[in-house]
């Protein structure tokens, strides 16, 4: 049985924090320490593992498992004016040139799949 399996239910829970609050309290009797000093001590080292393990999770959330390749890709743009400009775009795998401006855009396919640089 691993650990995540036991501390899923709130009686196991309260269960092994009575243990630690039990174990703290003897620890501090055996060691002449203030109890309040080591609670203090027990819940600021508990934070900072707490705080670690939600970051390392988050982290893993973020993370893509699986990207598909951009349909779309603007392969290069140039402006010819300042109204009217040429673009080179691949759409499937498909090279595609556009002329565009104020009011108007050309589409023509340069190839039939060749690959343009």
């Amino acid at each position: 049985m691993n650990s995540q399996n036991v501390l899923t239910s709130p009686r196991n829970k309260l269960l092994v924090a009575s243990v630690c609050i039990g174990c703290l309290c003897l620890w501090a009797c055996l060691e002449h320490l203030s109890p309040m000093m080591a609670a203090r001590g027990v819940l600021g080292a508990s934070a900072v593992a707490g705080l670690t393990v939600w970051a390392r999770w988050a982290a893993s959330r973020r993370r893509v498992t699986f990207a598909r390749p951009a349909r779309l890709e603007v392969v290069q743009r140039v402006g010819l004016t300042q109204r009217t400009g040429v673009a080179l775009v691949e759409i499937d795998g498909q090279p595609y040139l556009i002329v565009h401006g104020d009011g108007f855009a050309r589409v023509r396919q340069t190839g039939s799949g060749r690959q343009l640089a």
